[in-house]
C-alpha cells in the first residue's frame, strides 16, 4: 500500500472538488428549465442520485426511470421524486430532455432510450463530463 503525505491527499481532494465544480457550471449550460419541457433522469443509482442531490438537477428533474423492477414506483430517499419503468419516457414532449447518468451502462441506455421515444433530447453524465448526445 502506498500512504500518500498529508499534503498530496489534500492537493488530490482540492483537485477533484475542483473538477466537479466545473461539471457543475457545465451542467447549468444544458439544463435550462421552461415550460412545456420534461426533464427525467435515467438512473437511480449511486453514480446518478449523488449528481442528482449535489447539483441544480434537483430542481429541474420530473421524474426518474430505473431498469430495476425493484427500484420502480418508490421515492428518492428526501424528496417528491418517484422512479418510475422506462416506458414512462414514450410520454416525454417533444424537445424534453432526458439525463443518462448510469456509468457503464449509458451506451446500452441511450440506445434502449431512442427506441422508447426518438423526439427526446438525451444528455449524457459520464465521468463528471455533460454532453448531448446526437442523433
Amino acid at each position: 500500500m502506498i500512504r500518500l503525505k498529508r499534503d498530496q491527499n489534500l492537493n488530490h481532494f482540492k483537485a477533484l472538488n475542483s473538477k466537479y465544480d466545473e461539471f457543475k457550471q457545465n451542467l447549468k449550460k444544458y439544463i435550462q428549465p421552461k415550460e412545456n419541457v420534461d426533464y427525467v433522469l435515467w438512473g437511480a443509482g449511486h453514480q446518478a442520485l449523488f449528481t442528482l442531490l449535489t447539483t441544480t438537477l434537483i430542481d429541474v428533474i420530473d421524474w426518474i426511470v430505473d431498469s430495476a423492477p425493484f427500484k420502480q414506483e418508490k421515492y428518492v430517499e428526501g424528496t417528491t421524486l418517484k422512479i418510475h419503468d422506462p416506458k414512462s419516457i414514450a410520454n416525454m414532449r417533444k424537445g424534453s430532455k432526458l439525463i443518462v447518468c448510469c456509468g457503464g451502462f449509458n451506451k446500452e441506455i441511450i440506445k434502449k432510450a431512442r427506441k422508447i421515444n426518438n423526439e427526446i433530447k438525451i444528455l449524457e453524465i459520464h465521468e463528471c463530463q455533460i454532453s448531448e448526445i446526437k442523433l
